[in-house]
């Protein structure tokens, strides 16, 4: 075990957007927005990440009563990979202030998407898609949107490079009588499974993980680890340097697997904002 704490390094966690909230849960606590964890079949809106049939829950609770989460099922057929994920967020009551920092009231931001989601295999490398259909309200304004994401990887012994094109998106606001595109977010990533190199035996393991994206907000950078213990228990450490995002800065994780079920709990300290708490829930069928 001791071999293992060199390598505790820092953790991705996902970063909000407003109308395109691709919060994939379980990706907030493994740190990877393409590359899928080494030791876990959680997928939560990542097609790159389907690995066998499965269905899985998971929820986020924030301050001020804002919570989001979703349903998905997947399945693995051979080459082909497919599921369908049910998202929704709330960002709880918000107060209305006037020009002169006076309340006067208060206002919700909600949304709810339906997210099919196909990856295929090409020997050691696999494509991934991921489309999105989106309605959102804030009081009695509503948007309509659609969009996705297109994504890839590859695996050359124990290492994964990965890049993708997340967010692109069409937002129809009828209140406003005008539609925007959304711009979308850069990434590329690599990762290792050191499990190998460190001469562990195979029911321990561990991997790094970093990537860097660009965006409307700039360049921002993450980078994390995950620790495998005795096929039973992963524990995972992030960071992730988004400065505008709705989840920045420090993640810690743990799962729990007993098959056919896996349980992980991630937890986001946000220092004066209040703490952020992620739970997962999957099973194998």
């Amino acid at each position: 075990m001791r071999k293992l704490f060199p390598f505790l390094i820092f953790t991705l966690i996902f970063a909000y957007q407003e109308f395109f909230t691709s919060l994939a849960n379980f990706e907030q606590t493994t740190g990877n927005k393409i590359l899928p964890s080494y030791f876990s079949i959680f997928t939560f809106g990542n097609p790159l990440g389907i690995e066998r049939k499965n269905v899985a829950f998971s929820y986020l609770s924030y301050l001020a009563g804002t919570h989001l989460g979703g349903f998905e099922f997947c399945e693995n057929k051979n080459k082909t990979q497919y599921g369908i994920y049910l998202h929704y967020f709330n960002s709880g009551n918000i107060k209305k202030t006037d020009e002169y920092g006076e309340e006067y009231g208060e206002y919700l931001y909600s949304s709810i998407s339906l997210v099919p989601l196909f990856a295929h295999k090409f020997g050691k490398a696999k494509i991934g898609l991921e489309t999105r259909l989106l309605y959102s309200f804030c009081d009695t304004l509503y948007s309509l949107g659609i969009g996705g994401s297109v994504m890839g990887m590859a695996e050359v012994n124990i290492f994964r490079v990965g890049s993708g094109i997340k967010n692109l998106g069409f937002i129809l606001k009828p209140f406003y009588q005008n539609h925007t595109l959304q711009k979308p977010e850069i990434l590329a990533e690599f990762s290792a499974d050191l499990t190998k190199p460190l001469k562990l035996s195979e029911p321990e393991g561990v991997s790094i993980n970093w990537g860097i994206s660009y965006s409307d907000f700039g360049i921002s950078f993450h980078t994390g680890t995950e620790i495998k213990i005795k096929n039973l228990l992963i524990f995972r450490l992030g960071y992730n340097s988004f400065k505008e995002g709705f989840l920045t800065g420090f993640s810690f994780g743990l799962e729990i697997k007993k098959e056919p079920t896996i349980f992980s709990y991630g937890f986001l300290p946000y220092k004066e904002l209040g703490n952020a708490h992620i739970f997962n829930l999957a099973f194998n069928i």
